[in-house]
C-alpha cells in the first residue's frame, strides 16, 4: 500500500464514517402516532342546545365533526333508507355530506345531512333511499349521537373499505382510535 493510500485510509475513511455515522445518528424514524380523540358526550346539556338554538347554530354544532350514534328500536320500515346499524361513526362535513361507517356496509357510504324543522331535527339522505330520508330528533328510544369529535379523526372515504366491523354495545371513539392504531 502506498503511502498516500495509507495516509487516505487514515484520515479520510475515518472523517467519512463519522459523517456518515452522524447523518444516520440525524436521520429521524418517524414513529407512528397514535391517533388521540378528544371526545365530548353528549349530554343533556348538549341537546337542549342543540335543539333550542337556531338551526344556524345546531348546524355549526355538528358541520365538520365525527359522532359515534348508537340507535336503539330503530324502525325496519327505515332501515331500507339509510345505511345505519345500530352502532355507526358518521362525519358530518361542513358542505352538507355526511359519511357513514356501519357494520351495515362494507364501504364507507356517502349522503347529504341537514338540520330541519322546530326542534332542529337532523336528517340524512342517501341514495338507497331514492329521494327519501330520515329525520330525527334526540329521543331516548333511539339515543341518537352519543359523542362527538372534532375533524374526521378515522379520515373517511365515500366509498372506501370500512376499517372494522364495529360491535354493538360498549363502543367509543376513543376504543374504536384504539383498535385501529
Amino acid at each position: 500500500m502506498s503511502w498516500g493510500l495509507l495516509k487516505f485510509c487514515q484520515i479520510v475513511l475515518p472523517r467519512t464514517a463519522i459523517v456518515l455515522l452522524a447523518g444516520l445518528v440525524s436521520m429521524s424514524v418517524t414513529p407512528s402516532v397514535a391517533l388521540e380523540i378528544t371526545a365530548i358526550e353528549v349530554t343533556t346539556e348538549y341537546m337542549d342546545d342543540f335543539t333550542e338554538g337556531s338551526q344556524a347554530h345546531a348546524k355549526k354544532l355538528l358541520a365538520n365533526h365525527t359522532a359515534l350514534v348508537k340507535i336503539r328500536n330503530f324502525p325496519k320500515k327505515l332501515q331500507k333508507y339509510v345505511p345505519v346499524s345500530g352502532v355507526s361513526v358518521m362525519y358530518f362535513g361542513s358542505n352538507g355530506t355526511v359519511l357513514t361507517w356501519s357494520s351495515k356496509s362494507k364501504i364507507v357510504e356517502k349522503g347529504k345531512w341537514r338540520i330541519e324543522g322546530k326542534n332542529n331535527n337532523i336528517c340524512l339522505y342517501y341514495p338507497q333511499g331514492l329521494g327519501y330520508g330520515i329525520c330525527t330528533k334526540f329521543f331516548l328510544s333511539y339515543d341518537f349521537l352519543t359523542e362527538t369529535t372534532a375533524g374526521n379523526p378515522f379520515k373517511l372515504k365515500a366509498g372506501s373499505q370500512v376499517p372494522f366491523k364495529l360491535g354493538r354495545f360498549g363502543v367509543s371513539l376513543n376504543k374504536i382510535a384504539k383498535k385501529i392504531n
